[in-house]
Parts: structure tokens; sequence; C-alpha cells
């Protein structure tokens, strides 16, 4: 969805309104889980300099005026920020960079207001017109959740059913056209196939069109496999033929599995650290 598009939606009510909404809808780690998804979705120079953006942003909330303008024009004025500060050479930011961005100030201001219910009842206080103007609000220093317990519960996990019943499903198309094009019979074991396919789902998360790269390179390393290695040392070992193939295929596919999972956790980690200071949730104070 385009901003344009996204402003006409917000458009009607207060940008206050819009955060209680989120409020009261999301309890902390339903907010702590969305700000870590939407800063995942970010390119990797917005994420690292996301915090800095935060801090140039945070002070329009010491105002009132700032609650009771129409969400839509906030919205506007918000990705108007972003632009001017990463709308530059080193990255272009796009209607969906922004989207996220705007929704990480939302939900920043959220969690403040879960945890200091003194800024809650001044969000609230300011949507209503008759509330001074003067009376502007001091920010309290509310703590990030820096625990081990709190990086556990909100460190995205690399498991999805909704991956793994894609991957299943793709499989099995995948291995369906492969038979028909080639006459075979479908594999009854998927196994293997629905591993690299979850892996390549998960990793398209973080590299995009590169995540097909290891199942290609797998694949290619079979055919090379099959047509060349196994026959040549079939030759010198024709009775353990059967053991070989067993072997090349097992070695590949764990060998090439572990390695891909491990590079996608270490994409993963990096994307956090990249989002989050040393592990810790950076949240709006």
């Amino acid at each position: 969805m385009d901003s344009n598009s996204l402003a006409q939606q917000l458009a009607g009510r207060s940008f206050g309104e819009f955060v209680l909404l989120q409020l009261e809808s999301k309890d902390l780690p339903a907010i702590v889980v969305d700000m870590q998804e939407a800063k995942e979705e970010l390119p990797k120079y917005i994420r690292l300099h996301v915090e800095s953006w935060i801090d140039e942003v945070k002070p329009l909330g010491n105002d009132p005026s700032f609650w009771q303008k129409d969400c839509g024009d906030t919205f506007f004025k918000i990705c108007d920020k972003a632009r001017r500060k990463f709308n530059n050479n080193t990255v272009e930011i796009t209607d969906e960079n922004l989207t996220s961005m705007f929704y990480i100030i939302v939900l920043n201001f959220a969690y403040n207001a879960h945890k200091d219910a003194d800024f809650k009842k001044f969000i609230h206080n300011s949507t209503q017109k008759e509330y001074p103007a003067y009376a502007h609000y001091q920010y309290k220093e509310v703590p990030t959740q820096t625990t081990d317990a709190g990086r556990k519960k909100t460190k995205k996990s690399l498991w999805s059913w909704k991956s793994l019943f894609m991957a299943i499903g793709i499989s099995i198309l995948l291995t369906g056209i492969i038979a028909g094009a080639t006459g075979q019979e479908t594999p009854n074991n998927m196994v293997w196939t629905i591993a690299w396919i979850y892996l390549t789902i998960e990793a398209w998360k973080y590299w995009k069109w590169k995540a097909l790269l290891p199942y290609f390179i797998y694949c290619l390393a079979m055919a090379i496999a099959s047509a060349i290695v196994i026959p040549i040392i079939a030759v010198a070992y024709p009775n353990n033929i059967f053991m070989i193939s067993i072997v090349t295929i097992y070695g590949l596919n764990i060998g090439g599995l572990v390695v891909f999972y491990r590079y996608l956790s270490t994409a993963r980690d990096e994307a956090e650290h990249g989002a989050y200071d040393e592990g810790e949730i950076i949240v709006y104070r």
C-alpha cells in the first residue's frame, strides 16, 4: 500500500486516539514483538540508525497539540522526518519502509504508555480539546527490558508453522513438476526437500533473492555427485554402490542444512542486534 492510501485510512481520528487504540488492543509482549518485526522489515542501514531517528521524533510527544492532530497528517509528518533522515545516497527509502517506521513510533508510544500511567493519562487528556496547550508532559525514564528472560522472550525464533506448511506445499508441487517432466515417480520421502525449502523461506526474510542460492548450490552439488563422483567411486567399489549413494546423499543434505542453518542464525542475530543495542529492546522514553 502506498503512503497516500495509508494516510487516507488513518485520517479521521487523532493521533493520540490511534496510539491509545494500539495500547488497548495489545499487551506488552505483543507490542515488543511487533516492534521487533517492524524493525526487521527495514533495510540494514536504517536499522542501524533507527535509534537516533526515534530520538529525533521523541520531542514531538511533549506537546499536547501533537496528540490532537489528525492521524493521517501525523503520518505524513513522521514520514517527512524519516525521508530527511534516511533518503540519501546510501539508501532509497520506500513506502513500505515509511509505513514500518511510522508503526515503530506508534508502538514506542504505546509501550511507554503501558509502562507509565501518567503518560497514558497525558495522551488521553491531550486528545480532549479543552486540555490546556501549556500542560506539557515531563517524561519519566522508562527502563528497557534488558534481562536475559526478556531477551529470550522477544528473540525471534527460526521455527514457524506457517513456513512449515508452505514448505510442504511447495515441496509437493516442486517434486510433482520434476516427476512429470522427467517421467519418474514422485519420491515417497520428501523430508530433505521440505527441510531445504523451509530454511529457504525463513532465509527470505533476511536475504530476499539470495536465499535461493543455498538450495541451488545443493542441487548443483547433487547433480555433480550423481553424474560424476558416484560413478567414479563405483568403479573402484562396485559392490558398495548403494552405500556410497546413501553416504553421499546424507552427507550433502546434513552438511548443507547445518551450514545453511548456521548462516541463517547469524543473519537473524545480526538483524536483531542491528535494530537493538546489544540485544536490548529500544523503547520510546
